[in-house]
């Protein structure tokens, strides 16, 4: 089966490639062309290889100042998902009351099956942490999002990360997007499995949530394809390996969308952390009033964001216990 999934991906290489290179300003007859479409075979084929099938999920998440919001995060995950395996949370902290607000995080996590680790250099740990797996499948979260609905990991297993691309942001309500701030036309689903539902990609000729197979927020990835394709961009952060990996965007296109019913799990955008870059946010609480309140040992009530729609789960306020 590796085998013949090796040569199905041999054949794609060249479309990815053409899209990683002439994003370059490069084409087929300079030897640069030459050099990095030689860099990307080696690193996609090396990792294809040396990767172990299976469909065991690795949860990674992406933090920075933000304990408390990732401590609504992680008990919505701890309540709503089923069969969930190990998490890795790579954070980053701007100043030592930040510091200290994660230890005090992590503290109340010592007993799950969950790893905190600081950040220094963020690609490099990032490929580190993928490339040392033996989880086949690897889903990527960030630190403001809940999850609304119930999700269970072993539905998520079944699926083809080489055919089928799962966003747990997507569902049948998303019909509006804060970060574009518009109504969102939603592409015919299809009942897939019980719980998900297929639709395509590239159903709109325009830019969309329902068009964007390539994220942070809930995407799922086969451990060693996601591997092959960071080892071919350069990123400092989270917002820059989104953007770097969107070079690959119209091969993934061509992908089967898979959702829930309903968004499982929304971004909640009161604030903003990262300096990439700007996405609009709400801005109902700045980091500076959440890390006052976490230092009161208030946390989010999360349970009041369970079973809404993701129109009222993105815009809906805190409130605190």
């Amino acid at each position: 089966m590796l085998k013949t999934f090796q040569s199905t991906i041999e054949r794609s290489l060249r479309q990815i490639t053409t899209n990683y290179l002439s994003g370059r300003g490069l084409v087929p007859e300079k030897k640069e062309f030459k050099n990095a479409a030689t860099k990307l075979h080696k690193y996609m084929l090396q990792s294809y290889s040396c990767k172990k099938e299976n469909d065991n999920i690795l949860s990674i998440v992406f933090s920075k100042d933000r304990a408390m919001q990732l401590d609504a995060f992680l008990v919505s995950y701890l309540e709503q998902v089923s069969n969930h395996g190990p998490m890795i949370i790579l954070y980053k902290c701007s100043d030592e009351k930040h510091a200290e607000s994660y230890r005090n995080l992590l503290l109340l996590y010592e007993s799950e099956d969950m790893t905190f680790i600081e950040e220094t250099d963020f690609r490099e740990q990032l490929i580190s942490i993928i490339a040392e797996s033996n989880h086949g499948k690897v889903i990527l979260y960030c630190d403001d999002m809940i999850f609304t609905h119930k999700i269970d990991y072993v539905e998520l297993q079944s699926i083809n990360t080489s055919e089928e691309t799962l966003a747990l942001t997507r569902g049948g309500d998303l019909d509006y997007s804060v970060v574009l701030d518009r109504e969102l036309p939603i592409p015919p689903l299809t009942r897939h499995t019980e719980n998900l539902q297929s639709f395509r990609w590239d159903h709109f000729d325009f830019f969309s949530d329902w068009t964007y197979p390539l994220g942070t927020t809930g995407y799922l990835y086969g451990t060693a394809e996601l591997l092959s394709l960071m080892n071919v961009v350069e990123f400092t952060a989270p917002n820059s390996f989104e953007t770097s990996m969107q070079v690959f965007r119209p091969y993934f296109m061509t992908r089967t969308g898979l959702c829930t019913k309903f968004a499982t799990c929304v971004c909640v955008h009161a604030n903003l952390t990262q300096t990439e870059g700007e996405n609009r946010v709400i801005g109902t609480f700045s980091i500076e009033e959440l890390l006052d309140y976490w230092e009161e040992k208030k946390r989010i009530k999360v349970c009041e964001f369970y079973n809404l729609p993701s129109r009222t789960t993105q815009f809906q306020a805190y409130t605190f216990i």
